[in-house]
């Protein structure tokens, strides 16, 4: 691989490491373009999968965990 590859599998490997998923799959993308071999682009469009797929998950449990007025005693009166 060149060394500009190498650069770029570094910061994606530091990135997703980091836990900023969402760079790292923005630097595989960027990894796969400059590949020519089948199978190393395949291995790569992988990691970049798992990484969005990581994004994904966070998004959704940002949005799905329970929030600290979720957990307090309901407002509505009993009638309700």
């Amino acid at each position: 691989m060149s060394e500009f590859i190498n650069e770029l599998w570094e910061r994606a490997i530091k990135e997703h490491n980091r836990g900023d998923y969402h760079e790292a799959h923005e630097i595989f993308e960027d990894i796969w373009l400059e590949l020519d071999n089948r199978d190393e682009k395949d291995i790569v469009q992988t990691l970049a999968q798992a990484d969005a797929l990581a994004v994904h998950i966070e998004t959704c449990l940002l949005y799905t965990s329970p929030s600290p007025r979720d957990l307090s005693t309901s407002r509505m009166p009993s009638s309700a």
